[in-house]
């Protein structure tokens, strides 16, 4: 019943193991988020709109993350994001209006 969060700092490059590991959790088990303001992606994966790479991490930057998980688990960014809409459903257990 757990979930694993991803997010953009495990791009870095000495976080293979960290994405080999989603690569193979169900698509199911996954979520998503930039755990701002720790955690900031590389800066080759820093988003434009966040400005300059520096120690805090910025919200916009969840578009990063999205587009590296989505790279890392051979899908595009939107049925990606339809997965990770679904399971965040599921996780907090409300019911959206879609």
């Amino acid at each position: 019943g757990a979930y694993f969060s991803f997010n953009a700092s495990f791009m870095a490059p000495r976080k293979s193991a960290v994405r080999e590991a989603f690569r193979q959790i169900p698509a199911e088990r996954i979520l998503i988020e930039t755990d701002a303001p720790a955690m900031s992606p590389p800066a080759e994966h820093w988003h434009a709109s966040a400005g300059e790479p520096m120690a805090h991490n910025h919200p916009i930057n969840l578009i990063c993350a999205y587009q590296a998980l989505a790279e890392i688990r051979r899908t595009t960014p939107d049925d990606l994001a339809s997965e990770i809409w679904h399971n965040h459903r599921q996780f907090i257990g409300c019911a959206f209006v879609t």
